[in-house]
């Protein structure tokens, strides 16, 4: 599986998102590919002046799209997060807004999109150097993630892996290495999770760790190092410690290996694309493929 497929899947099944604040070219560009490879429609909710303006940018036309004016960044946010929890979108987009101020939107208590369950960010990446699409989580909302905030994580990665038709991926929980250290958490957690998961605790994936990085994706890298596992060399997923580790992990795959990449926040009632003002048009109209699947 790689992102051709993830694009097929979604194409010409009439999918919809709800974006906040989509100004900048950036942003106009991804949602003018998506519209043009028949990926989704979009709704832009804004200031309408500042919309069309950034149409211009990349030659679009405003009939093309569905916009509602509303300047003010908060009463945008919610406007465009009614319009996904009442079914008229299939996910919401972040665009030229605070981080804070749209989750703050996306998690209101009555018109929002929670679940009950925790959000968590979820990366992917198709690397030249690995025979298969990688999945990272969570480099970017859980802090310091305890193990049951970790259970979560996995499982949220779980769900939205079987979407994509991934069923019992190959979850590596990740550490500074491969053994259990007394006075490093994050290998005793590794330790307790693969434990769980043994015990049919946590189902649906085969889980083991804890890894460094080089053994959770190198082959010959576990067998010089002794390591007999499944997981090893062969990971679908790598569980970070916290949102440090995990937002280094993932920048440095975006800027400094051979890949494609996007991401989403998984746990609400329809997908969060939730973007970087960094990211490019190519990131962010992955980051919606990954979203409508």
């Amino acid at each position: 599986m790689i992102f051709k497929d993830l694009y097929n899947n979604v194409k010409k099944k009439n999918k919809k998102i709800s974006v906040v604040l989509p100004y900048g070219k950036e942003v106009l560009t991804a949602l003018e590919n998506a519209r043009k490879e028949n990926i989704c429609n979009s709704i832009l909710v804004g200031d309408k002046k500042k919309i069309n303006d950034s149409l211009k940018l990349v030659d679009a036309k405003q009939k093309d799209y569905e916009i509602i004016d509303i300047p003010e960044s908060r009463k945008a946010a919610n406007k465009a997060v009614k319009i996904v929890s009442s079914g008229k979108a299939d996910a919401l987009m972040k665009g030229k807004i605070e981080t804070a101020t749209f989750m703050k939107a996306a998690l209101d208590k009555e018109v929002g999109l929670r679940t009950g369950s925790m959000l968590t960010h979820i990366a992917a990446f198709e690397l030249k150097k690995y025979h298969k699409m990688l999945f990272v989580t969570d480099g970017g909302i859980v802090i310091y993630p305890t193990i049951k905030e970790k259970i979560k994580i996995i499982n949220n990665s779980i769900n939205y892996l079987k979407r994509i038709g991934l069923n019992r991926p190959k979850i590596a929980v990740m550490a500074h290495r491969e053994a259990v250290d007394p006075k490093v958490e994050a290998t005793l957690n590794a330790a307790k999770l693969s434990k769980m998961n043994d015990r049919g605790q946590i189902k649906d994936a085969i889980i083991d760790g804890p890894f460094a990085f080089d053994n959770a994706i190198s082959k010959k890298a576990a067998e010089v190092k002794g390591i007999d596992s499944t997981v090893a060399g062969d990971a679908d997923v790598l569980l970070v410690p916290d949102v440090v580790a995990g937002n280094l992990m993932a920048k440095s795959l975006m800027y400094m290996a051979e890949s494609r990449s996007g991401g989403i926040v998984a746990g609400a009632k329809a997908p969060i694309i939730l973007l970087s003002r960094a990211d490019t048009a190519e990131m962010k109209l992955n980051s919606i493929v990954l979203g409508l699947q």
